[in-house]
């Protein structure tokens, strides 16, 4: 038996040592089939879990996991989870399969005719799903186990009988069919927690259910003698039935008074495309609709009128109504132009306090601008809270006697050039209408207390937080005692000017507000104006970056014992979860991974979590109330075990002027110290925190991601950079480069002739940057760069419309001056002017849709390095972005940036797209892999 056993070991050994059993490599061909979890959620009561597993092609499935018995269901291409609120229930969505909606755009079928979801609905004490096809949308109601939903077909039409030929009186004069009216709407059917249906109704088009399931409203459509007539039903929990008899072309945005009773819309008896809306409600209890604000009302002026881009609500007392109030809308003109005979242009005028591309951007929001008017219902008084110059910041889950009216029009023709934006801040009376300035020219912070008592700013003078109580008429600085706590955001060498970490926010009748420094969180008292640290300062003592984690978002007010407190280890990376109330803090749980995603049950008997790490997905476990236990319920990709992964390990050196850095090493898994390994170096400011960041097989947006190239036999390195204002250029080759140096020290059988760089946006730049500094890399790709600050510096951002001066002057670029103060920084820091000195090949992508760098930006460093007779390549994915979206674009960068390198640092052969190109007449018909 002995000797048996010795063989089998010996037969297993040489079997691994023959190669056979060595790791599978991660390239391309493995995305498809990577899978990734979304949409997890516990149940109310904590007894279930469900979440979703999806490739990233094809179909995935629904897990309903049962935390009570650790067994687990799962439910073919579901998706988007939901519990009743009793846990009676689970539904979720049917997707139609991958290949059959792949098949009918490959077959160009109209998309109204592609197959619909189907509504899945699985009972758990019948152990019973049901399966309803064609739903077009659906809904459960908060606080009771109801559920409604709409099928995509409405009322069949009546079937004309088969005549006979013996029935010729029947033939002759048939009997007529009542006739069906047209409808845009649907079917829509109301089902209770066992699946019981309690009512049906016809020719729906929208509808919405009240918080604990008292009333469904749903507005219905007919065409009636060539019009459309619209009115809203109701059906309440009795069984009731309620029809508004009332004509209406258009009803729209139905909302609920908090106690149920009232019901706000929107409606018009207008027959023209362009409708003039009037604000109502239906009173239940009275069973009255009243009309609460239209044109004639004298507060509104005669080119005004209810506007249709807001939402009426009612505030959380319901004693107000809140709605919008906007330009009334014009009649179409007739055109009888030809579409050649018009002019188009953009006029850029000198005095406009907004760039044209920027109100081009924001023209769509510009139309659906509105003031906002409050109705105070028990004095039948209407008041204006905004207007073309306030602004007011508005949550509807407050009760406010005051709101925070913000004012950025003396300001906002500079914020091309500037940074923070400034802002003229007001307290508005939500009684009066009333406005109170506050202070001019706030920068950071600015916070409103919820109901408008109380009111916290940051002083750009001292840099401190300070707090005002209109009340008293009280100014009181927060944080002025204590003045060694660092309270200052880390600009990393942006020349901005410092900002606060900031409030986090008020605790229950505003007792208290929340702020956060560098390692703690802090608490001051409204009342006696004291400051303690509710983490007890632990965070300091320790080293340790705390930061609120809110559980439950039904209130806008912090209560301590519904938070927990997830801390990261300054110098593991580890994650520790604290409980923290008014006695102080105590630490649960401590883990080598980041916190991905946290959910509690309302009693905090159970934690949803997502850990992960470099080695482990960020997979779902189920933690009981103080962490005592932590069980994994998900397994997403077992088949990582087959690959040669990554393992990672934080570095620290010093930069050549004398830093304090951190970075992050990768190395494959099998990494063996008699090999020699290539290196390849990624940048983007800081990044050492996320020592715990998994990164799963996928297309690239931009980046080389550092699983895939150490398991392709690559030494991956990301070190911080830190930088100095004007010498952003000369910062990144003092923190790269010292970096670097401490690698090959660390690793000696790092190949220091087999280097490459690789950055995106930023890190492109720096890219682009450094090979005029240096030779000593092989290879470098850089994504998205600006190559010249100059004409990079007038240029538009096309994704926002602002101009990018203000990125120079004062954040990321770091130069911290204009162009016409220190042209000598601009021609510094600008790669286009060092770049004869360049021998590393380079590989560019720069796409023409690009709406943060413009692309001419890549188009000169190209044709320079073309000029001179560099090796480079541009890719230039048609109509992408900054970062690609389209995922064959994605997938198409991931093969090339990875041919690039593996020809340069692995010596593999170098693909036909960089020896021969890919000419215009060939475009689209070969890859040139």
């Amino acid at each position: 038996m002995n000797n048996r056993f010795f063989l089998i070991l010996l037969l297993i050994s040489l079997f691994q040592n023959s190669g056979l059993c060595q790791k599978k490599v991660l390239d391309h061909t493995v995305y498809n089939d990577w899978k990734h979890i979304a949409n997890e959620i516990l149940s109310p009561k904590g007894n279930y879990a469900a979440f979703e597993v999806d490739p990233h092609r094809g179909d995935g499935y629904l897990v309903l996991h049962n935390l009570n018995t650790n067994s687990s269901d799962s439910f073919p291409r579901a998706v988007n989870p939901r519990f009743s609120y009793n846990e009676k229930f689970v539904s979720f969505l049917i997707r139609p399969g991958f290949d059959t909606l792949r098949t009918c755009e490959l077959q160009k079928i109209d998309r109204k005719k592609w197959p619909k979801d189907t509504l899945g609905i699985y009972f758990f004490e019948r152990d019973t799903l049901i399966k309803i096809p064609e739903v077009l949308n659906y809904s459960i109601s908060e606080e009771a186990d109801l559920l409604v939903y709409m099928t995509e077909k409405n009322r069949e039409k009546p079937q004309v009988p088969e005549v006979q030929w013996w029935n010729l009186w029947r033939k002759l004069f048939p009997k007529e069919l009542p006739e069906q009216p047209a409808s845009s709407g649907h079917h829509l059917f109301i089902m209770n927690q066992n699946g019981d249906y309690l009512k049906d109704f016809y020719d729906v088009t929208t509808f919405t259910i009240s918080p604990t399931g008292k009333r469904i409203a749903m507005i219905t459509q007919q065409e009636q003698k060539k019009r459309d007539s619209v009115w809203i039903q109701t059906y309440n929990s009795d069984s009731s039935l309620y029809s508004l008899n009332q004509y209406a072309s258009d009803i729209k945005s139905l909302s609920f008074s908090h106690d149920e009773d009232r019901l706000a819309f929107l409606m018009s008896t207008d027959t023209t495309k362009n409708k003039i809306y009037n604000l109502a409600w239906v009173d239940f209890p009275k069973y009255a609709l009243k009309i609460i604000a239209d044109t004639n009302m004298s507060e509104i002026s005669e080119m005004k009128s209810v506007s249709e881009f807001r939402k009426p609500v009612f505030s959380p007392s319901d004693e107000i109504l809140f709605f919008g109030v906007g330009p009334r809308p014009e009649a179409e003109e007739k055109d009888t132009l030809l579409e050649s005979e018009k002019f188009k242009v953009d006029v850029w005028n000198w005095q406009d306090d907004r760039l044209q591309p920027q109100q081009l951007l924001e023209l769509a929001h510009d139309q659906r601008t509105n003031d906002l008017f409050a109705y105070h219902i028990a004095d039948d008084r209407f008041v204006q809270l905004s207007n073309d110059s306030i602004d007011v910041r508005f949550d509807p889950d407050e009760s406010p006697d005051y709101l925070l009216g913000i004012n950025k029009k003396p300001y906002e023709d500079t914020y091309n050039w500037t940074f923070p934006n400034l802002t003229d801040q007001y307290r508005v009376n939500v009684k009066t209408g009333e406005t109170e300035l506050i202070m001019k020219e706030v920068g950071f912070g600015g916070e409103l207390s919820p109901t408008g008592k109380y009111y916290t700013f940051f002083n750009r003078d001292d840099l401190n937080q300070y707090f005002l109580d209109f009340e008293k008429k009280d100014t009181v600085c927060i944080t002025c005692s204590e003045p060694t706590i660092v309270w200052l955001s880390d600009n990393n060498g942006m020349p901005f000017e410092p900002s606060p970490i900031g409030v986090i926010g008020w605790t229950k009748n505003e007792k208290s507000v929340l702020l956060q420094s560098e390692n703690d969180i802090w608490e001051f008292d409204a009342v006696g104006h004291t400051l303690r640290p509710v983490t007890g300062g632990v965070g300091l003592q320790k080293k340790v970056k705390m930061r609120l984690s809110k559980l439950f978002r039904d209130s806008v007010y912090y209560d301590l014992s519904e938070c927990l407190v997830i801390g990261m280890d300054r110098k593991t990376k580890d994650r520790i979860v604290y409980d923290v109330n008014a006695n102080g803090i105590k630490e649960l749980y401590r883990t080598p991974h980041e916190i991905y995603e946290l959910q509690s049950t309302r009693n905090q008997s159970k934690y949803l979590v997502r850990l992960m790490s470099l080695k482990d997905y960020p997979d779902v476990y189920i933690a009981d109330s103080d962490f005592t236990q932590v069980n994994r319920i998900s397994m997403a990709n077992p088949q990582q075990a087959d690959y040669n992964w990554a393992t990672v390990e934080l570095v620290r050196w010093k930069s050549y002027d004398s830093l304090e850095l951190e970075g992050l090493l990768y190395k494959p898994e099998d990494f063996d110290t008699s090999k020699q390994y290539p290196l390849l170096v990624y940048y983007y400011e800081l990044y050492s925190d996320e020592l715990h960041n998994h990164y799963s097989p996928r297309p690239t947006a931009s980046i080389i991601f550092p699983t895939e190239y150490a398991s392709a036999g690559y030494v991956v390195f990301i070190p911080d950079v830190r930088y100095k204002e004007g010498h952003p250029a000369q910062s990144a080759y003092n923190c790269i480069m010292s970096g670097t140096d401490h690698v090959l020290d660390l690793l000696p059988n790092i190949d220091s002739t087999r280097m490459g760089l690789q950055g995106q946006s930023w890190g492109g730049y720096q890219t682009a940057q450094l090979i005029t500094m240096t030779t000593r890399y092989k290879a470098a790709m850089a994504g998205a760069p600006v190559s010249n600050m100059f004409s990079a510096y007038g240029g538009i951002r096309w994704g926002s419309g602002l101009n990018r001066q203000f990125q120079y002057e004062k954040t990321q670029s770091r130069i911290g001056k204009t162009i016409w103060e220190a042209p000598e920084l601009y021609v510094e820091n600008s790669p286009l002017f060092g770049l004869p000195k360049v021998e590393t090949p380079l590989l560019i992508m720069h796409n023409d849709g690009d709406g943060a760098v413009p692309w001419y930006q890549g188009i000169e460093l190209f044709t320079a390095m073309k000029r001179l007779g560099k090796p480079c390549w541009l890719l230039n994915y048609n109509g992408d972005d900054h970062n690609l979206m389209k995922n064959a674009n994605r997938m198409d960068l991931s093969i090339r940036m990875r041919q690039f390198f593996d020809y340069y640092l692995l010596g593999e052969e170098a693909p036909l797209w960089m020896t021969e190109g890919i000419p215009a007449l060939q475009k689209g018909k070969i890859t040139g892999y």
